[in-house]
């Protein structure tokens, strides 16, 4: 035992570098602790997702679906799934949309199939209407930008009250941008059909956007936040809540994942940033001794003529940059996204849920991208890796050569075929032709373009 611990000190210096984990293991004893714990942490970070995200992830799509039905679709404007937009072409589609989505919000309590509600008190609160002007509609002197405000409720509607007659609302359309309505609801999920939030709060901003002066296109934006104790007006619900917490709280958020997370993230990246100092005083043990050894060498500009070099000068910066192995920064910003991940959600920020979310599918996605540098060391199981770096000098040659092309068609397609939806930004133009050169939509493209 005490030889094979001093083996394992005294490693070589290539087969520190360059020796698998499970190589090392075999000759040296040295156990592979860091592959085992991303092995680990792809495991408990799928656990993550599928047990704790997993579990609200339907219940936000079809509340979703049911807000955007409330408050964006019309009757006749309905896809299998749900309308995200809604285009009004007249003052009477205007005034029918937006007293539509008034009223819809008033009765939702009666509306929803289960227990959608207002985060505060109806009776105290109301709509906030934001109208944005490209110049002042009350004030003619003003020349800039203008945003007036309108409380909304249910029995008075701003501009679209009865007082307004329709020259008048012509009149302010005309200089309008846009207009915003918020809304804010709740909903209780049932017990034990979430593993991580008990209640949401959804935040709801429906834009009235006529930037492109011929009508009015109606989309909604949608934020979710977890309720705090502060937000649930029900004392019933209250009530269950914290007795739900106090007896099932281990096993019903599932908080123990999180921790393993944590302890193993934090036990990989001492790995790391070990095995980082490791290959810091190789590489400066090796620059300090391969100095030291002269050789004469030819010159580049003369041939015949001699020069003296040190072996450390002749090395290519490639080969000195072997020493440092790019894994080793792959693998601390992976432990870095799992370790905030699961600390956000340990926490449970309510107004941070989509962060929470993001970080924990990219610290999974990184845990398995990570498994792929011990892949690396296996001919037969590396051809993926060795092919996209061998690639990516020649993928990068060719982007940069083929990017000239691509621009010109994007800029031309805009100036010419701009009455196709495909073409009527850039952002949309680039992605209608990089789906052209992959093969895909190019029936529909064309047939959009010839009709």
């Amino acid at each position: 035992m005490a030889e094979k611990e001093k083996s394992i000190s005294n490693l070589p210096i290539k087969d520190e570098l360059f020796l698998s984990p499970i190589e090392k293991y075999k000759i040296y004893g040295a156990f592979p602790y860091s592959m085992l714990i991303n092995v680990i942490l792809a495991i408990t970070t799928t656990a993550q997702i599928l047990i704790v995200i997993g579990s609200t992830t339907s219940y936000t799509r079809g509340k979703e679906k049911f807000i955007h039905e409330m408050f964006v679709a019309d009757a006749e404007n309905k896809t299998v799934e749900y309308s995200k937009k809604a285009y009004l072409y007249s003052i009477d589609d205007l005034k029918a949309h937006f007293e539509k989505s008034i009223n819809n919000f008033y009765s939702i309590e009666d509306v929803s199939l289960e227990n959608l509600t207002y985060a505060y008190p109806i009776e105290t609160s109301s709509i906030i209407m934001k109208i944005n002007y490209f110049n002042s509609y009350y004030n003619k002197t003003n020349r800039h930008n203008y945003t007036k405000y309108f409380s909304i409720d249910n029995t008075h509607h701003g501009p679209f009250d009865e007082s307004f007659n329709v020259t008048e609302l012509k009149d302010m359309i005309k200089v309008m941008k846009y207009f915003t309505l918020n809304y804010t609801l709740q909903s209780y999920v049932p017990f034990n059909y979430a593993d991580y939030a008990e209640c949401f709060v959804w935040f709801l901003t429906q834009k009235y956007s006529f930037e492109q002066r011929s009508h009015f296109s109606v989309t909604l934006d949608i934020k979710r936040e977890m309720c705090d104790d502060s937000d649930i007006k029900d004392e019933e619900e209250l009530n269950s809540k914290t007795t739900n917490t106090k007896t099932a709280s281990i096993i019903k958020s599932f908080f123990w994942i999180h921790v393993i997370v944590i302890i193993l993230t934090m036990w990989n990246m001492f790995i790391t940033m070990k095995n980082i100092f490791v290959n810091a005083k190789i590489y400066w043990h090796l620059k300090s001794t391969y100095r030291n050894i002269l050789e004469k060498v030819p010159r580049s500009s003369a041939p015949n003529e001699m020069k003296i070099k040190s072996k450390w000068d002749m090395l290519t910066s490639k080969d000195r940059n072997r020493i440092f192995s790019l894994w080793n920064v792959i693998t601390l910003f992976g432990n870095l996204t799992q370790f905030f991940g699961a600390l956000f959600s340990l926490m449970e920020q309510d107004d941070m849920v989509n962060v929470t979310e993001f970080l924990v599918g990219l610290g999974c996605f990184m845990a398995y991208i990570d498994i792929g540098r011990y892949l690396d060391y296996i001919r037969e199981y590396a051809t993926i890796f060795n092919t996209i770096k061998k690639s990516i000098p020649n993928v990068l040659r060719y982007f940069l050569g083929v990017l000239p092309i691509f621009l010109g068609f994007i800029f031309f397609g805009v100036a010419i075929f701009w009455r196709s939806e495909r073409f009527a930004s850039i952002p949309m133009a680039i992605v209608s032709l990089f789906a052209m050169m992959n093969g895909d939509s190019i029936y529909d493209i064309i047939k959009d373009l010839a009709g």
